[in-house]
């Protein structure tokens, strides 16, 4: 099928779904650059008065190149339309021009920053004499250890959500420029919540599921060395800040066995989570 025909059949069902959103509902703000892959970008836009992210092929870079970033996009827009949890950004819809040219997702704007830059940032404030708060506000060594523990089970518990779908739902790409952390009011003070970004190298976990992507370094061990392999996919983050440099250096990644349907996610959140936001060294 064309890629034409394709979109159209995507139309039809966000018609029939209710999540396709006419074009002339969102305001993009194409200057206001959040996030910006090997091939895709995110920037901010504005859809009923309520500031988003709007993720597409980036318009810079040839024909035959931004096309390998829209299966990519097809499939996140795919996995996102069915998820709803706390700690995974919120998708509110597509839009999509009559010509079949032009996709863009519609998604949560979180205003914070990766969990790399805001584990950095602790990590320069608290070598400045700083506490260790990004925002430059006093906190104490404890205070941070429970910030960094909180992130983590907020991730956890989104994976878990993940994991518990029919099919399940392996993400793939976990790492930690795929984390927005952003800082919210509570009981009168401020918290910290982290939040699962990019699901375009996510799968449902079904017999005849595609051979997932993934950055190298986030990899499962027991993943290398598989015959089947695919390149990564470069894509922007929906977060504001922009994404990492892996995404646009392709490294081969195998399929999971089906039978562990958590073997990339867990992982990366593993023992590379725990190096990072505890040590706060990239692993």
């Amino acid at each position: 099928m064309d890629r034409a025909g394709g979109l159209g059949k995507m139309r039809e069902v966000g018609i029939r779904e209710q999540w396709l959103i006419d074009e002339t509902e969102v305001k993009a703000l194409p200057t206001r650059i959040l996030g910006r892959g090997g091939f895709g970008v995110v920037t901010l836009g504005v859809y009923h008065n309520t500031p988003v992210a709007l993720k597409e092929p980036r318009q810079d870079v040839e024909t035959s190149a931004a096309d390998q970033v829209l299966p990519a996009l097809c499939n996140e827009l795919r996995i996102l339309r069915r998820l709803r949890h706390p700690n995974i950004v919120c998708f509110y819809g597509a839009t999509m021009d009559d010509s079949f040219v032009r996709l863009r997702l519609v998604l949560e704007y979180i205003d914070g920053v990766v969990l790399r830059n805001f584990i950095q940032a602790h990590n320069l404030a608290a070598s400045n004499g700083e506490g260790g708060d990004p925002t430059r506000h006093f906190r104490s060594s404890t205070d941070i250890v429970n910030e960094r523990k909180r992130i983590v089970c907020d991730i956890l518990s989104a994976l878990r959500y993940l994991h518990s779908r029919t099919p399940a739902v392996v993400h793939g790409d976990l790492k930690d420029t795929n984390i927005s952390v952003q800082q919210q009011c509570l009981h009168g003070g401020l918290a910290v919540r982290g939040k699962l970004l990019d699901f375009g190298l996510a799968r449902l976990l079904t017999r005849s599921a595609q051979p997932l992507g993934g950055t190298t370094r986030w990899r499962a061990p027991e993943l290398f060395g598989s015959e089947r392999l695919r390149p990564d996919i470069g894509g922007g983050n929906s977060s504001s800040s922009s994404s990492s440099s892996s995404s646009s250096s392709p490294s081969p990644s195998p399929s999971p066995s089906p039978s562990s349907p958590s073997c990339t996610d867990a992982a990366a959140v593993g023992p590379r989570y725990k190096i990072e936001v505890g040590s706060g060294r990239v692993p």
